[in-house]
């Protein structure tokens, strides 16, 4: 059925990483399974599962040269009902994943920040074809020099310099200089370091500066907030959804691979 919605997956499973997908697989459908039991009004959710189904084959008959379903999944290896059950699993595990997301909340932060970049091999020479002065700059800038540069604007905002202007001259994140530095959000959509302090920090300080993968950031969070994970974006909905997934396996199903 896998097969069927997903031709790409049918590929896993003949191909040479087919053990570590099988073995993510079967955790998936044990999950599932486990939840299954949780969920009553199986009723309701076989009418949703119908539903979903009459708009799959209105789709897929209108793009397949095919006389009717049933001649589509013949010989695909499973029936109609099975096809109909898959269908209501389907339905059934959204609605105990968007009951766990009521529960579960996550932190929201606004942070102006400055980064200041380096490069790993500023030591040698670099040589782009359509970079700015500015990019030069920035890209032959050694780690020493971004550290020590961060450090200087950070003790030029403790002396009352406004954080506004120095993002907009020195920040290299181009997307939030010129919005002195501005970024807000889910903190964990952010590189792990600028998260944690996104997250820990006292409001309105400026932080000293904090090496990420990107470079050194000055961060001042100016407001943190706890938001349900109903109303959180995909990305974070999709992360908790699977926390709550990792938790049934581990402490529920107690999985063991020999």
């Amino acid at each position: 059925i896998f097969a069927f919605f997903q031709p790409q997956l049918a590929i896993m499973f003949n191909s040479k990483t087919k053990n570590q997908f099988v073995r993510t697989f079967a955790e998936d459908l044990a999950s599932q399974e486990y939840i299954r039991k949780k969920i009553n009004n199986l009723k309701e959710f076989r009418k949703k599962a119908q539903a979903t189904l009459d708009n799959v084959k209105e789709q897929v008959l209108k793009q397949q040269k095919v006389k009717n379903f049933d001649e589509l999944i013949k010989g695909k290896g499973f029936t109609k009902e099975q096809l109909l059950d898959f269908i209501t699993r389907d339905h059934q595990v959204n609605a105990y994943y968007e009951n766990g997301l009521k529960k579960k909340t996550y932190d929201n932060v606004k942070v102006k920040h400055i980064l200041i970049s380096f490069s790993e091999d500023s030591k040698k020479e670099h040589h782009h074809h359509n970079a700015s002065q500015k990019e030069e700059q920035k890209n032959k800038r050694t780690e020493e020099q971004a550290k020590k540069l961060a450090f200087e604007l950070k003790s030029r905002l403790e002396k009352g310099e406004k954080f506004d202007e120095l993002a907009k001259k020195y920040s290299d994140d181009s997307s939030s200089k010129d919005k002195g530095g501005l970024v807000e959000g889910p903190a964990d959509q952010f590189v792990k370091e600028f998260a944690l302090a996104a997250k820990t920090l006292p409001i309105n300080k400026v932080s000293k500066p904090i090496k990420t993968n990107f470079g050194y950031h000055i961060l001042k969070v100016l407001k943190r907030s706890k938001e349900n994970c109903s109303n959180a974006p995909e990305q974070v909905k999709q992360m908790k959804k699977e926390e709550i997934r990792q938790q049934i396996i581990k402490e529920k199903l107690h999985f063991k691979w020999l």
